[in-house]
């Protein structure tokens, strides 16, 4: 093998693991962008509307000029649940939640979800405590059971016109990242047993032989 074909390969050899390297790091820099991206939009506890990103410039290059963005952070997860509200009519949006290294650990949209969006984050030992209680939300809320500490929940929504800007950053702006818990006990059915040999009311008597 000549010398130049070796220097070949090993230039194609360090691209493609330079390749993989980024490909790999890729999902940790996205997340750690959009983090860090939230420290001066006071995200934590609340939604944040980004602002809107300009087609074709690199500044929030992970945003799409065709959606409108709204953040929340939460954090302590595993000391209390986290419950997400949000009033999105007639458009198509989307909601993700995101660990802190960029992993999307649960999505819903417009198509696979009720309205108005209810998602009840909530990390194992709260939700056995919920269980317990027969708590109300849990009939209210998607449960969405996360065995983390902190993370970032994502609305966008799609402006199909831009004369819609308007009102789809007020939508996601009124949207609640810290909405109350309702923890109020659902009673168990009651259910009436007759006693022996007694036919119920509901049930029509049998007509006797002619």
């Amino acid at each position: 093998m000549s010398r130049a074909v070796r220097i070949g390969l090993a230039a194609l050899l360090g691209a493609v693991i330079v390749h993989l390297v980024v490909i790999l790091l890729f999902p940790a820099i996205g997340s750690n962008d959009v983090w860090s991206a939230m420290d001066g939009e006071d995200a934590n506890g609340r939604f944040a509307v980004l602002a809107q990103p300009a087609p074709a410039t690199a500044e929030r290059a992970y945003l799409d000029p065709m959606m409108v963005h709204a953040v929340c952070r939460f954090d302590h997860l595993d000391e209390a649940p986290v419950r997400i509200v949000a009033v999105l009519e007639d458009v198509f949006w989307s909601a993700s939640v995101f660990d802190r290294r960029g992993r999307n650990l649960f999505s819903v949209n417009d198509r696979t979800a009720a309205a108005p969006l209810d998602l009840l984050l909530v990390g194992p030992a709260d939700l056995s405590a919920l269980q317990r209680e027969a708590a109300a939300v849990l009939e209210q809320s998607v449960v969405v059971d996360l065995a983390i500490d902190s993370g970032l929940v994502v609305l966008r929504a799609f402006v199909a016109d831009p004369t819609m800007l308007p009102a789809l950053r007020a939508m996601l702006a009124s949207a609640d990242c810290n909405a109350p818990i309702d923890r109020t006990p659902v009673p168990e059915p009651i259910v009436v047993t007759p006693p022996a040999g007694e036919v119920p009311a509901e049930t029509p008597p049998v007509p006797a032989p002619a």
